[in-house]
């Protein structure tokens, strides 16, 4: 098994090993009760799973389906342990069990059996495992290549000030896919110091406007293939310490942003083709007017987007608003 899977990651593993299909929301539920974890936590942990292809997701409601079985990660723990204790010996791991104990003739002679029988199973998997790892040498999937390839990355997020000291949101891209970018609708969101949500007169200059947790923006910029895009300013946010020359909004208090998170929710190229996150819907779900820990938060950037596959919208419908 090529899939390396920690502790954490095998606690999500463990649910759908004995319970079958399931949402990811039942998950969540099942090690928020056993173990504590907040819905964030165990999500994040289940969309590591599925990168690493241990899980499989399908709609609706985030079905979690497990690719891999509990014997063959067992199997494969059994024998990352021989290789890192007993220097890839399977001799030595069962001396080191007879020295513990006293044993009758008729167990030494059992455990010879299943040393017999492990020796051969040891073996017959070593070998399926490297001809398996070379033909994926000699035959890499180029699936997974242009998957690799194909990314936009949002490489920062952060609050910081004009000169006048008003407060500004500055998120900065890199293209990586073979194609310009001309459009991006996205979503952002704000928290506190201590990873508490925050709702925003995110357009202050609209009277009308109310605040929200998040506000989904569009933009036209060109961002050429591996470009990484550089403007000047931002997201204007309202400090109503310092801009008196504004009409008052809400209390009239400034901000309390120390953490922006952004999400992109729809690319479009030049070539008319557009990108849709499927992860969207989720990331939304899981950070939208919820607390953060700080942990997360700080360590959310760089934001990975794999970019699968872009297709080309009907003539009769608007993707980007005008």
């Amino acid at each position: 098994m090529n899939i390396k899977l920690f502790d954490s990651e095998l606690k999500v593993m463990g649910v759908l090993w004995k319970e079958g299909d399931t949402t990811a929301k039942h998950i969540s539920d099942v090690l928020k009760e056993e173990i504590g974890w907040n819905m964030n936590t165990t999500y994040t942990l289940i969309k590591r799973c599925i990168k690493k292809g241990a899980i499989e997701r399908s709609e609706p409601n985030f079905m979690c389906h497990a690719l891999i079985p509990k014997e063959e990660v067992q199997e494969a723990q059994t024998d990352e342990l021989i290789d890192k204790i007993y220097d890839g010996s399977v001799d030595k791991l069962f001396a080191a069990l007879l020295s513990r104990k006293k044993l009758s003739a008729e167990q030494i002679e059992r455990l010879k059996q299943m040393i017999t029988c492990l020796i051969v199973l040891v073996s017959i998997h070593l070998f399926a495992s490297s001809v398996i790892v070379l033909n994926k040498r000699s035959h890499p999937d180029p699936l997974t290549e242009a998957d690799n390839s194909m990314s936009i990355i949002h490489k920062s997020a952060d609050l910081l000030y004009y000169e006048n000291g008003y407060p500004y949101i500055h998120d900065i891209l890199t293209n990586h896919t073979d194609k310009t970018v001309t459009e991006t609708q996205y979503c952002m969101l704000a928290y506190d110091k201590n990873g508490s949500p925050l709702q925003l007169y995110w357009n202050f200059l609209d009277s009308s406007a109310k605040s929200s947790f998040a506000y989904l923006v569009d933009s036209k910029e060109n961002i050429l293939p591996n470009q990484t895009e550089s403007y000047r300013g931002g997201w204007s946010l309202y400090d109503g310490e310092l801009m008196e020359d504004f009409p008052k909004v809400g209390n009239g208090k400034a901000n309390q942003v120390a953490y922006p998170l952004i999400c992109l929710k729809q690319v479009g190229f030049e070539d008319g083709t557009v990108w849709n996150n499927p992860d969207y819907d989720d990331w939304f779900e899981t950070y939208a007017g919820k607390e953060v820990s700080m942990e997360e938060l700080q360590n959310y950037y760089p934001h990975e987007y794999k970019i699968a596959s872009a297709h080309r919208p009907s003539s009769e419908v608007s993707v980007f608003p005008e």
